[in-house]
């Protein structure tokens, strides 16, 4: 019991500080500098989840146009053919465009159509890849 007592009234005599020899570390602001810099670092990290932080382009030919998706087959030596080569492009927010940059609907790519996707760099990878596109231009 004696113990006890020495031990506690050692470590209310610490008033919540580490010894380390030459200095002495509060806890309490050890702590909240931890969880400050975890607060910062989740922020930092999130900081592009609303908004379109980088946009990433490759050539493709269409292999299918199901309206609300397009098949596609990424050009030769573009970074997406390393990761697939097919790849379902959604077609849910994107602008459709032709060569001249004018608007048309969806119904405008045909089979063979060589296009430019425009979508965020995000690749899931599966089989076939999929992605989010945010514009797609018809080329030829």
């Amino acid at each position: 019991m004696l113990v006890l007592m020495s031990i506690d009234k050692h470590l209310r005599s610490c008033n919540n500080s580490i010894f380390l020899p030459g200095k002495v570390i509060n806890k309490m602001k050890t702590g909240r500098l931890i969880i400050f810099s975890v607060l910062i670092t989740l922020f930092l990290l999130a900081g592009c989840s609303n908004q379109r932080c980088e946009e990433i382009s490759f050539f493709a030919t269409v292999l299918e146009n199901n309206q609300s998706n397009l098949l596609v087959e990424p050009a030769e030596g573009s970074a997406e053919l390393s990761s697939a080569d097919r790849i379902v492009v959604y077609l849910e927010d994107a602008m459709i465009t032709d060569a001249q940059g004018n608007k048309v609907d969806v119904i405008a790519i045909e089979i063979g159509s060589q296009v430019k996707i425009i979508y965020d760099g995000i690749i899931a990878e599966s089989y076939p890849a999929q992605i989010r596109s945010y514009r797609v231009q018809i080329v030829e």
